[in-house]
């Protein structure tokens, strides 16, 4: 048993000195205030039946504190279990304290940044993946803003406009989420570069006649063609006579993803190899429902995402999760219903500032620029 005394100027102190020079299982024997503040007496390696041995009082004394009177106050026994008490509360405050601190030296940064992607709907896995890529020493705000550029580097975004000279496009994806409106954004958007005559409809969906009227309403007022294909020959027919710079834009129909129509119009896509085909999703969707609709449509063999309804979410990070799961490039991105001012190429900036932004728009003034600050 190796035992020390040490002298401090208060508890703290000294039980901090007895951690450093004797380690975590040292223990108190003994602590009182003397001439230089604070006596501890702290022990190593000993053997608990000999302290207890020594601390029995003998026959003599038993017999003397048997006969003495009672004394006010606490007993002395009680009285300096009371105070080893108070000794092992400091110690463990100490410990406690030296632990927290470390926690916040390496960890307070890699918290914050963990928040925040948890607070605008990144899914946990991701969340703590991308925190660990954090510098634990870096303080909250720059942690927020390391991990914020580490997500916006795994994003899959498409690297250039997929559609910038024209090319053909069919839109697949479930009932609602704007398939319709997206191609008449598209169209509308390549009439304004490339003028009229330089954009086609082809409509697959012969099920929902609102939907045939609301495409050939748009090709009205835009001055593109509709036509309506019944099989894959007639598509490849309208494919192969496109001319260059000319834009086809095909709308597909978005009945149940369990429905044998929607397989046999996947059957009429398989076989474009000219074909881009972009699967469409709301991001208001819960990232579970993404994920499901993704494997329902993943016969069509899509090779982009794009995201509507961007304004219709108020956690944009369940989709930017789903983004990461699926690997697919984003190409598109719509946040409103006007043609075609609400349709854009995505950027991660706009993308992250964008979750920020919903998380605390209902709390805080000018989050947008804090938004754009953080990402």
């Amino acid at each position: 048993m190796k035992i020390k005394r040490y002298f401090a100027r208060d508890m703290r102190s000294a039980l901090r000195a007895v951690q450093q020079e004797q380690g975590p299982d040292a223990v108190i024997l003994s602590s009182h205030e003397s001439e230089q503040g604070i006596e501890l007496v702290a022990a190593v390696d000993y053997d608990e039946s000999l302290i207890h041995q020594a601390r029995r009082p003998s026959g003599r004394q038993a017999e003397q504190a048997a006969q003495a009177p009672p004394q006010a106050g606490a007993p002395a026994g009680l009285s300096s279990l009371e105070h080893q008490f108070e000794a092992m509360r400091e110690m463990l405050e100490t410990r406690l304290d030296a632990v927290s601190a470390s926690y916040h030296t390496d960890s307070t940064g890699r918290r914050s940044a963990h928040a925040l992607l948890s607070g605008i709907g990144i899914r946990a896995g991701h969340a703590a993946r991308l925190s660990e890529g954090v510098d634990a020493a870096l303080p909250a705000a720059a942690a927020r803003k390391r991990v914020m550029s580490l997500l916006a580097a795994q994003l899959p975004l498409a690297s250039r406009d997929v559609l910038v000279n024209g090319g053909a496009l069919a839109l697949v994806g479930p009932t609602g989420v704007g398939k319709t409106t997206t191609a008449a954004k598209l169209a509308a958007r390549h009439i304004l570069h490339c003028g009229q005559g330089s954009v086609q409809f082809v409509g697959t969906d012969e099920y929902r006649i609102g939907a045939q009227e609301q495409l050939a309403a748009f090709g009205r007022i835009l001055g593109a063609p509709l036509h309506r294909v019944h099989g894959a020959d007639e598509l490849s027919e309208i494919l192969q006579a496109r001319r260059k710079d000319e834009l086809i834009l095909v709308d597909t129909a978005g009945i149940g993803g369990r429905d044998l129509v929607l397989h046999q119009q996947f059957d009429l896509l398989r076989p474009q190899a000219r074909l881009h085909r972009a699967l469409c999703l709301s991001a208001a969707t819960s990232g579970p429902d993404l994920a499901m609709q993704s494997r329902r449509f993943s016969a069509a063999k899509p090779n982009c995402l794009i995201l509507t309804k961007l304004d219709e979410t108020q956690q944009l990070g369940q989709a930017l999760s789903f983004l990461l799961d699926r690997k697919l490039p984003l190409v598109y991105t719509s946040d409103g219903q006007q043609v075609p001012e609400d349709l854009h190429l995505p950027r991660a900036l706009d993308l992250l500032a964008c979750a920020i932004e919903q998380r605390r728009r209902c709390s805080q003034p000018g989050a947008q620029e804090e938004a754009r600050a953080c990402a």
